[in-house]
């Protein structure tokens, strides 16, 4: 796949989070209550997709600029430090989960503790399927 036809796909993703956004903002409007954490999540995602539309944007405009993103993107340390942010991030989100599920359960919100747990789980599980398809991908 060319580098342009990432690009364009990265910007329909970024089509979809607005979508996304909206949509969230309309549902937490349909309910006829007051949702201001719906509001405010669905107000981020739509400006997260706005600004990757714009930024993709000005860069299929740009060949140069393009050019540059592709050869960083494509540079080995680069590729390796986002590697290791991901790996981290991922870490640190299953010991944060790990900490508010304990929490929660000795705040006696168990509810809250268990829809953690199912969070941590799922995420678990998304990750390791993942992982056996990359690696019969490409072992």
């Amino acid at each position: 796949m060319s580098y342009k036809n990432k690009i364009k796909l990265r910007m329909g993703l970024g089509i979809f989070y607005l979508f996304i956004g909206v949509a969230i903002i309309f549902a937490a409007n349909l309910g006829g209550i007051e949702n201001s954490e719906a509001h405010s999540f669905g107000a981020i995602f739509a400006a997260i997709g706005i600004a990757r539309v714009i930024r993709f944007m000005r860069l299929l405009k740009n060949p140069a600029a393009m050019e540059e993103c592709e050869t960083a993107e494509n540079d080995e340390m680069n590729i390796e430090i986002m590697l290791r942010a991901r790996g981290l991030a991922f870490s640190a989100y299953f010991i944060i989960g790990g900490i508010c599920v304990t929490a929660f359960y000795f705040a006696g919100n168990s509810a809250a503790g268990r829809i953690a747990a199912y969070v941590i789980c799922g995420m678990a599980a998304v990750y390791y399927l993942s992982y056996y398809v990359i690696r019969r991908r490409y072992a």
